[in-house]
């Protein structure tokens, strides 16, 4: 976030010199900031049962523990668990 503040300082203070609040001179870097740092983990989410059968979801199911909707819904527990920890 700092980097994309720094590197648009020129348009912040524009912004400021209209009389915008710090908050509306930043919010678009900020949203912004945030999107590009949070598609990894998102993009993450969205292949995690098409491409790679996580080791959890296999365990369960060879195991004969659970049913696959059980093991599938425990599986998107964890990663959903893993993706907000990272935030």
């Amino acid at each position: 976030i700092l980097t994309v503040l720094y590197e648009n300082t020129d348009e912040i203070h524009y912004y400021l010199s209209y009389g915008a609040t710090p908050l509306q001179s930043t919010s678009r870097f900020i949203m912004e900031s945030i999107r590009t740092g949070t598609m990894p983990q998102l993009n993450g989410m969205a292949i995690i049962g098409i491409i790679s059968i996580p080791g959890m979801m296999t365990g369960q199911i060879l195991g004969g523990v659970a049913n696959i909707m059980d093991a599938a819904r425990y599986q998107m527990l964890i990663m959903y668990f893993i993706t907000i920890c990272s935030f």
